[in-house]
């Protein structure tokens, strides 16, 4: 009978829920506040915005699985987790500020390029910092009662981070900024600090269990991908969270305008 694992102090909760506020913010803060940005602030073609949203999603279609591949194989005294998280997340609060940098007086074009250059950057880098930090949720504990709350815990994070996104808009608007790019660039400033002082008490307190290798068989890609959209609740599942993300995303993107430009 194997020996029932102790239980995680509540510092390795609250360091992993520590990381889901950093993971929120990084990845919603860009598709809240691309619009203001680039289409009202700098004029850029609403169209191309819609473009440099939706071209990382189909580079993540690529790095996702390969980033899980490798985390999975490293093998370190540090883990094999913790440090994708750590240099990921600090790589991601780098690119997360540069993106806001564009200079003045570019062409619509010349944004438009400059930001998903950037774009790309950010989030092949968030890649290795998400793909291995939901990984470790899942592995602090063996318990599945504690795997539960230690999502919860990353879910309340989340929370608080929603809420914070949601007032960027109104801070970068304030009469301090110039206009709402230079606030937009000392208000990611500050992001990115918080940001990183959650990455470095995640890697910190939690918990990182040393996994035993074992001996498992290797399967290519494409027939992963074979095998997983050949699941029909699988898919069943994936259709309804792409339906209700979709009504997420067109309401965020619709609010803002409806919020400046109100209908008569």
């Amino acid at each position: 009978m194997s020996t029932p694992q102790k239980k995680l102090p509540l510092s390795a909760k609250l360091s992993y829920g520590l990381g889901g506020y950093a993971e929120h913010n990084l990845n919603n803060t860009i598709n809240m506040m691309a619009n203001p940005i680039l289409n009202v602030t700098l004029g850029v073609s609403p169209a191309l915005v819609g473009i440099v949203l939706a071209a990382p999603r189909f580079w993540d279609a690529f790095t996702d699985p390969i980033m899980g591949g490798v985390s999975d194989r490293w093998n370190s005294k540090y883990g094999r987790r913790k440090p994708f998280i750590f240099i990921g997340g600090m790589l991601s609060a780098m690119f997360f500020v540069i993106m806001w940098m564009m200079p003045r007086g570019m062409s619509e074009m010349q944004y438009f390029s400059y930001f998903l250059i950037t774009s790309l950057l950010f989030y092949t880098c968030f890649t290795v910092f998400g793909v291995p930090y939901y990984a470790l949720g899942f592995e602090m504990s063996s318990d599945y009662g504690e795997r539960t709350e230690i999502q919860t815990y990353r879910s309340i994070f989340s929370f608080i981070s929603g809420f914070a996104v949601q007032w960027m808009f109104w801070l970068i608007q304030r009469d301090v900024f110039s206009d709402s790019l230079e606030g937009m660039r000392w208000v990611a400033g500050g992001s990115s600090l918080i940001i990183v002082g959650c990455i470095i008490l995640t890697v910190l307190y939690c918990t990182e269990r040393t996994q035993d290798p074992v001996s498992q068989k290797k399967y290519s890609i494409m027939s992963s991908f074979v095998t997983t959209l050949s699941c029909r609740p699988f898919l069943l599942i994936i259709g309804v969270i792409v339906a209700v993300l979709f009504g997420i995303l067109l309401v965020m993107q619709m609010a803002l305008y409806i919020n400046i430009w109100p209908c008569p």
